[in-house]
């Protein structure tokens, strides 16, 4: 139940720890709502991955809307039974952009 500020927090020190090649998508549930954030390194980026595109795709999922920039990305959504789903989604959205 981590608020979004926490919540990117969190994500930045995951993707600070797995050096510049790393890709964090965290989610977090709680009143009612669900929040999910993506932090993507410099070299993450490079590879062709976009945290704005990753979360848009997953926001949807959690009936919502989300953005922001290649490194950082936030959403927020009204359907927080669906953020286990989001997740899956924004790992394989990852993983099919790296092969």
């Amino acid at each position: 139940e981590l608020d979004s500020k926490d919540l990117l927090r969190l994500a930045d020190q995951v993707r600070a720890k797995l050096g510049d090649g790393g890709a964090v998508v965290l989610g977090s549930a709680g009143d009612g709502k669900a929040a999910l954030v993506a932090s993507f390194g410099p070299a993450a980026q490079e590879a062709g991955l976009s945290a704005a595109e990753v979360i848009r795709g997953a926001a949807a999922l959690i009936g919502g809307g989300g953005g922001g920039r290649d490194n950082v990305a936030q959403a927020g959504g009204r359907d927080p039974s669906r953020l286990g789903e989001a997740l899956a989604s924004a790992r394989e959205a990852i993983e099919s952009k790296l092969g």
